[in-house]
């Protein structure tokens, strides 16, 4: 298992909605979304400046009314960290995802990892005969068991350079998870 510490940019911008976590930018990770945390504090600061910036000079266009010099008084910002433990990791192959189970940790940029046993069940998904032979609905929803394989082969994956939240084997693409994930697309 490996954990990687998230920074988030949160607001208040309006009292009433309380703490709001900003999404932050071009965080389009595999897996796993980590509501747009960076893994960098820098990135995570010049999130927030730029959104204190924004607000703010929303705010300076509008009729300065007491509402708004209110709104402009009492708004904030904060960065607030988040620590993440991943123990498994997922290979995204086309439509179908297949599940991981990371063995040991080499360093912050290499895992070793073993293909886990599953079992993916379309029973009770909806089914709706036609065209080719019917289409499966729901199938987010599908059954899935996941095992150990103590007798599987391991290998090692690799953080890919400028995208932390890419992981790479001979070009196959992974995603890290805190739990087994593994879909397999009934209608392909």
């Amino acid at each position: 298992m490996i954990t990687i510490r998230y920074y988030h940019v949160e607001q208040l911008v309006r009292p009433e909605t309380g703490w709001e976590r900003v999404k932050a930018y071009g965080m389009y990770g595999l897996g796993q979304d980590r509501n747009g945390g960076y893994q960098r504090l820098a990135d995570a600061r010049k999130l927030m400046e730029e959104q204190a910036e924004s607000w703010m000079q929303n705010l300076n266009s509008l009729e300065q009314t007491d509402e708004v010099k209110k709104l402009k008084k009492d708004s904030r910002w904060k960065i607030v960290s988040e620590d993440v433990t991943f123990t498994h990791a997922s290979y995204y192959m086309h439509s179908d995802v297949v599940a991981y189970e990371i063995v040991k940790v080499i360093s912050d940029q290499t895992l070793e990892v073993r293909e886990m046993k599953t079992k993916h069940s379309a029973a009770n998904l909806e089914f709706t005969p036609g065209g080719f032979c019917g289409h499966f609905h729901d199938q987010d929803k599908q059954e899935v068991t996941y095992e150990s394989d103590p007798e599987g082969d391991t290998f090692r994956i690799r953080r890919k350079k400028g995208k932390p939240e890419h992981w790479t084997y001979k070009g196959m693409r992974f995603g890290l998870r805190t739990a087994p994930y593994a879909f397999h697309d009934f209608n392909f």
